[in-house]
């Protein structure tokens, strides 16, 4: 586990780090910490910075500094139509001052108006459900598990909460009345792709009040390979290599496009089975798939300038 570095402010609370598909929009991300002390073995943030689980940095007023930052921004009238929460690290990795300072940054951007919205792994404490309960009109939290599967968890993602914790969850902000969704990512070749594998998930989501999942396969490279390499066995790389094997032998980033387009279809099969509406992911399959997967808020309308004086 890595070093927890407490510092005060960030030069900027938020960033213009977004997917392609966010990229023309008035939308900023936002991140409690920078680094990730979840640390997925699969993770490709992490390959661009090797040192982002061993020290992370958390930022304590981050709370007061987006505050400033929304009013700055208001005066100005360029608020954003919404931020995105945990973009590139997580929030919620049970530590007591990190889920204080996230509650600190949601309250502040309710009270701007600005639209949240979080995907996360982690397990949000019950203070922080408890203020998404009383603004659900400018929330969607997205939940993340990839797999049912013990084995899963333990090769790819250690450090995630468990399935069975994270589905609790997703019961209780749903009781909370807090629009939830769900995601499974990465979907890793014959690791957690089958319709079997699939359909127990989608179950899972249906069961706890979740209609909409999003779905995307490992986004992977060179990068990703040799960090699996250095993480999981031998055998395992191997059978994932060829399925990330462009023509000329070459490691790329996406499955074929074939096989990706058949099994969406066939997921989107299985979600309808349940009456639930299953999301690819457009971002991750630029290939095959344009639009946004995102919850997207209604505009935000400028003020009405009044009229001091009629001619």
């Amino acid at each position: 586990m890595g070093e927890l570095r407490i510092r005060e402010n960030k030069s900027r609370a938020f960033t213009t780090g977004l997917p392609q598909c966010l990229a023309d929009s008035s939308v900023l991300a936002f991140n409690v910490v920078s680094g990730c002390l979840v640390d997925c073995h699969y993770c490709k943030y992490q390959t661009k910075d090797p040192t982002r689980a061993d020290s992370v940095h958390l930022y304590t007023m981050l709370g007061q500094q987006v505050r400033d930052e929304l009013a700055s921004m208001s005066r100005r009238n360029c608020l954003p139509q919404m931020v995105l929460f945990n973009t590139v690290s997580e929030s919620f990795f049970g530590n007591a001052l990190a889920n204080q300072v996230a509650g600190e940054v949601i309250e502040a951007l309710f009270a701007a108006g600005v639209y949240v919205n979080l995907t996360t792994k982690g397990l949000m404490p019950r203070s922080v459900m408890e203020i998404a309960s009383r603004s659900p009109h400018l929330i969607t939290v997205t939940v993340n598990v990839a797999s049912l599967s013990e084995s899963f968890h333990r090769l790819f993602e250690p450090r995630v909460a468990t399935p069975a914790d994270r589905f609790l969850m997703i019961r209780r902000l749903r009781e909370m009345g807090v629009p939830v969704r769900g995601r499974i990512e990465p979907l890793i070749p014959t690791e957690n792709d089958s319709p079997k594998d699939i359909e127990a998930l989608l179950a899972r989501f249906r069961d706890v009040g979740v209609k909409d999942v999003v779905v995307a396969y490992l986004h992977y490279g060179v990068d990703v390979a040799n960090r699996l390499a250095r993480r999981v066995s031998r055998v395992q790389t191997a059978l994932l290599g060829p399925w990330y094997r462009g023509p000329n032998g070459e490691t790329v980033h996406l499955v074929d496009k074939e096989y990706r387009k058949r099994k969406y279809a066939e997921f989107k099969q299985i979600a309808q089975r349940y009456s639930m509406r299953l999301l690819v992911c457009a971002c991750r399959n630029a290939d095959i798939f344009s639009g946004r997967c995102f919850v997207m808020p209604a505009p935000i309308k400028a003020p009405e300038k009044k009229v001091l004086f009629k001619e």
